[in-house]
Formats: structure tokens, sequence, C-alpha cells
């Protein structure tokens, strides 16, 4: 979004950037407050079936497809690896970004997840800064999509890409995910800047 941002560098279009779970990014867009969502899902994300009663009065539009990484600080084993395999984090103590109600009240479950036993393997913070302290002072995994590949600015973390085996669930595929309102038309505006999104995302690519 920051690039996107920088790219109309003539401020010829404004936005309000809001960021929440992703089941509020649909509810925002749902209820009219905000025009286009934008989140991250995978096949085997259980938080992607919340908004399913209301798909009929939604459109969605996959920008973009990626991979999983890890990001690991200096006490993890893998730190000076440049690749590791799905079976060899998929057993460690894993932390997870995420704000959403269910997190808080430790409710949340990820099929894939639960399917390979690690479940109990998981704490949730809800900002970036606790997820960066753990990262630097204990042995703990973070996974990320490509997408959020550089939120952290502290040098000691490293961010690795996972290679997964054929036979996981999730065929190892993140989705970027446009939302907005079924049956209206995106406006000029609105088009542009998608668009800006689009080549943002092919140029960090290249």
């Amino acid at each position: 979004m920051l690039k996107t941002y920088e790219f109309f560098a003539d401020h010829r279009i404004h936005f309000n950037l809001i960021e929440t779970d992703r089941s509020d990014v649909v509810q925002q867009v749902l209820d009219g407050n905000a025009d286009i969502g934008f989140f991250v899902r995978n096949d085997a994300d259980a938080k992607s079936m919340i908004w399913s009663k209301e798909a009929g009065r939604l459109e969605f539009q996959v920008l973009d497809q990626g991979n999983y990484y890890i990001c690991v600080g200096p006490k993890s084993e893998f730190y000076d690896r440049e690749s590791v395999r799905y079976g060899e984090v998929k057993d460690c103590m894993q932390i997870a970004l995420d704000m959403e109600e269910s997190a808080k009240q430790d409710l949340y479950f990820d099929n894939a997840l639960l399917r390979d036993g690690i479940q109990e393997k998981r704490i949730f913070f809800n900002t970036v800064s606790a997820c960066e302290y753990f990262l630097l002072n204990s042995d703990v995994v973070l996974f990320v999509s490509k997408w959020t590949v550089g939120c952290f600015d502290h040098s000691q973390i490293r961010t690795i890409p996972v290679e997964l085996e054929s036979n996981l669930p999730t065929e190892g595929i993140n989705e970027l995910i446009m939302v907005k309102r079924s049956g209206e038309q995106m406006n000029e505006t609105e088009r542009v800047f998608v668009e800006a999104v689009r080549e943002r995302i092919g140029k960090e690519e290249n």
C-alpha cells in the first residue's frame, strides 16, 4: 500500500487505509463502510468460511498467489538456512499475528494445522512488536505470506522460503484477495487504484 501511495506522487488518488482482521475487512465492505477490501487466505483456512453466508452479496478476485515463508531470529536452528522444508518446521513452536476475537479467546484453529497435530504449539499476538520480541529472544518461527515479507525492520530477523511437500493440504499456496460488493461497478478511481496495486505486485516479483 505504501508503494501504491508513492506511485501517485501527484496525490490525484486519495484513500483511507484501515488495518484489521479478515472477517472485519469483509464486513466493512458488506456494510458499505469500505469500497474495496484486501486479505490473504488459503484453502485450508477455517476462517475463510466466516463470511460464506454472505458470499452472494460479494465478489472475490484473486490478485496474486504466493508460497509460504518463515521469519526467524538468531536463536533459531534455521537462522543460517537459505530455505527449509515444511516437515522440518511443522513441529516447531510457532507464533502467529492475529487480531481476531477467536484467537484472543484461544478458539482459533486451522484445519491443515489441526490435521498435522500442531495446533497446541502456537502463541498468538496482536502486535508486530510482540512478534518481533519473541523472534529475537527465542527459537520460535512465524509463518508469513510473500506480501508480508519485510514487515520486520530489525536486521537480525531473517525471512526464509518454505519448501512444501506435494501432499500438504494447502499445496503451499496463499492468495491475495480483493473483495467488493456484488453488482456494483468500480468507478474510474477504484479501477486505477487496483491496477496500481497489481503493478506494484508485479514490480516486487521482478
